[in-house]
């Protein structure tokens, strides 16, 4: 019994030690600093112009961004339930967060969850996903169905850009005066014009052609081809288009034409063999690679960047990054993985998000504004039809692969949308007219995937173990 009591009472004092210590160290200094601070309490004067509530940005954004995530792949998951690609329900979803649905519903709503304030964060973080998608574009673009087509896809892939070029010129001739931007040269606006008729979708063209099992079918085959041609086009005649709107004077454009090209040749000529090189000598080695992922990254950013300094776009130095990447490298593939997470989960349906509130279908509302929008339409789809119809059949192709490359080529997907919104941001575009080319892009990559699958209703599936490309395909 005495030991028992002898062994409690080493314990009880150390207790007792540890609660004045807590007592000496912790209360005592917390007590005594909190009665100075309301010894010394002065009641404080708010100004009057603070007095209205302040907006909590980042409360504002944990708030928002989830929601645009939700409704972008919900809509997302549905559309690829039913057998179209997962870009088409994040296309509409970022209409319903728009002025044409939820701010028609409840204004109130819709600019609570988008305030003025949190629009440059969005718009933001959407042009980094833009920046990343556009990189993932340039390293599909191949050269081996080049080698394969050939010529068929230069006078295919040509001819599909051409011909909707020039009706879309032509267009904007018969067009309300309305449609052209205070501000916007004609030349400009008449070109963006062009170019926003002749737009495909290669990687949206890629995930539907993996979808309906016609990749490596001959239409397939030609189809991507012709429409890596086409976007490789565009968007060079889309940097003559960004050189020639410069607002500097033609010192300043014909500086910056200079710059592109000495960009592009630098970046061909110089980075993509030394990159070659260094990323096969790292996979030589078995070491630490995520400062090689580090590297990629930043280079991404400061290609972009330098894309920005020239004058053009980040999204031209972007897609030239993708193209001088080797294709066959494990690193680039594990940091296109790794990237492409990021940017389709995230960064993209803000950038959906962004272009939904740009988009107000109110617009075209009351018969002029509908006729005007199936006019633009008719021309944009037939244009597109009568080209690659015309380059097919010059090229010997039968009249109904001809008719599977003019649906293949009228896919627009996401491309389009990034054209549009640089239209938009450089002031070429009007609200009416970027809301009836949204409603085009939507229209004709949603009737893809069906058409496709009227024509080759019993095309036969892949065989096991082809790959289709090394690298994973964006699904836009």
């Amino acid at each position: 019994m005495t030991q028992a009591t002898h062994e409690v009472r080493p314990a009880a004092l150390t207790w007792r030690k540890s609660a004045l210590a807590y007592l000496l160290i912790v209360v005592l200094p917390m007590g005594g600093g909190l009665a100075l601070l309301l010894l010394n309490a002065r009641p404080v004067v708010r100004p009057t112009e603070a007095s209205g509530p302040q907006a909590d940005l980042i409360g504002v954004l944990l708030v928002t961004v989830p929601i645009v995530l939700a409704t972008a792949h919900l809509c997302g998951a549905i559309t690829h339930r039913i057998g179209q690609p997962r870009v088409i329900g994040e296309m509409i979803g970022g209409v319903l967060l728009g002025p044409s649905v939820l701010g028609a519903i409840s204004p109130t709503a819709q600019h609570t969850l988008f305030p003025p304030e949190i629009m440059p964060i969005i718009n933001s973080l959407a042009q980094l996903g833009v920046i990343f998608f556009m990189f993932g574009v340039g390293l599909e673009f191949s050269t081996r169905e080049l080698r394969h087509n050939g010529v068929a896809a230069v006078v295919i892939g040509h001819a599909a850009l051409a011909v909707p070029f020039g009706a879309g010129i032509l267009l904007g001739l018969f067009l309300p005066a309305s449609y052209q931007p205070h501000g916007a040269g004609r030349l400009p606006y008449l070109f963006f014009l062009g170019l926003a008729m002749s737009v495909s979708a290669l990687p949206v063209l890629a995930a539907i052609l993996r979808q309906q099992r016609l990749m490596n079918s001959p239409a397939g085959t030609l189809g991507i081809a012709a429409a890596a041609i086409g976007d490789a086009t565009i968007w060079c005649l889309l940097v003559v288009l960004m050189v020639f709107t410069g607002r500097g004077g033609s010192a300043t454009v014909l500086r910056t034409a200079v710059l592109t090209v000495m960009f592009t040749v630098v970046m061909l000529a110089v980075v993509r063999p030394a990159l070659r090189r260094g990323l096969a000598r790292a996979a030589r080695h078995d070491r630490d690679r995520y400062p090689l992922q580090v590297v990629l990254t930043l280079f991404v950013l400061v290609c972009a960047l330098a894309g920005q300094r020239i004058g053009v776009h980040p999204i031209i130095g972007a897609f030239l990054a993708g193209i001088v990447m080797p294709r066959s490298s494990g690193i680039v593939h594990s940091f296109l993985q790794r990237t492409e997470g990021l940017t389709l989960w995230l960064l993209l349906p803000l950038f959906f998000a962004s272009v939904g509130l740009l988009t107000d279908l109110g617009t075209l509302r009351g018969g002029t504004a509908l006729l005007m929008c199936g006019l633009v339409f008719v021309v944009a789809v037939s244009g597109k039809f009568a080209g690659t119809m015309l380059g097919a059949r010059l090229m010997g192709r039968s009249r109904d692969e001809s008719l599977a490359l003019g649906v293949m080529l009228n896919c627009r997907g996401l491309t389009e949308l990034v054209m549009l919104n640089i239209g938009q941001s450089l002031g070429l575009i009007g609200g009416t007219l970027f809301s009836t080319l949204v409603v085009t892009t939507v229209v004709t990559t949603l009737a893809a995937g069906p058409l496709l699958g009227l024509l080759y209703s019993s095309a036969p599936a892949e065989p096991d173990g082809v790959a289709a490309d090394p690298v994973p395909e964006l699904h836009r």
